[in-house]
């Protein structure tokens, strides 16, 4: 929210897109349309790392992101206002009629002056996660994380809570013992979403709590 280099603000909210979406670094540059409805961003991504089938790469996978986080502010709001600081163009609306598979969420910071925008790899989100976290967290910590955990960090949360595997399959976007075009219908999100939601609620209500003791004692 406050970092005086614009390009980190967006690569923090880059980075939480990932973790409350459950995404890799290349699902997020799949992002091929997004519409914010309420407290919530839904996208459609295309061609996904585990679409094997011609079929699957050309369906839009649906995605469903909370817009308020652990803090209770919507952290979303300031990625999309923060890109827009840095010049990028907006999201495609899904009812836009604008090609959209090469759509770039957040261009590598190499690329910035260029009209012709690469999209951020990996190693650039990893480098900027362990830069980003290295600023309150020690070095010997920071250095095992990469950008891959990003995708893991609330299915893993969800895990140690007993969530039903069913859920956390349905989350990261994984074949269930259902059919698997069940991962493609957005209202199959809506259960375990309300489960993770009520998560984030109660991971805020404790740390508010905590922040009241420590004032009081």
């Amino acid at each position: 929210f406050f970092d005086s280099n614009a390009y980190v603000r967006c690569l923090a909210g880059f980075c939480l897109c990932c973790i409350y979406g459950w995404m890799r670094v290349s699902d997020m540059n799949r992002i091929a349309n997004m519409e914010v409805r309420g407290e919530f961003a839904e996208l459609c991504l295309l061609r996904v790392k585990t679409a094997r089938t011609k079929e699957k790469q050309t369906t839009f996978l649906p995605s469903v992101i909370p817009c308020r986080g652990v803090l209770g502010i919507n952290w979303f709001a300031a990625f999309l206002f923060n890109r827009k600081f840095l010049g990028l163009e907006d999201f495609p609306s899904p009812h836009s009629v604008a090609r959209v598979d090469n759509f770039v969420v957040l261009p590598s910071e190499s690329s910035l002056p260029l009209d012709n925008y690469v999209k951020v790899a990996t190693s650039e989100v990893t480098n900027g996660l362990r830069t980003i976290l290295g600023r309150v967290c020690a070095f010997e910590v920071v250095r095992n994380f990469t950008s891959h955990s990003l995708k893991t960090t609330l299915l893993t949360y969800l895990g140690i809570m007993g969530c039903d595997y069913t859920y956390t399959e349905l989350l990261g976007y994984h074949l269930t013992q259902h059919r698997s075009a069940i991962n493609y219908q957005r209202n199959a999100l809506s259960a375990p979403l309300r489960y993770m939601c009520d998560m984030l609620d109660r991971s805020e209500e404790r740390r508010v709590g905590k922040e009241c003791r420590s004032r009081w004692s």
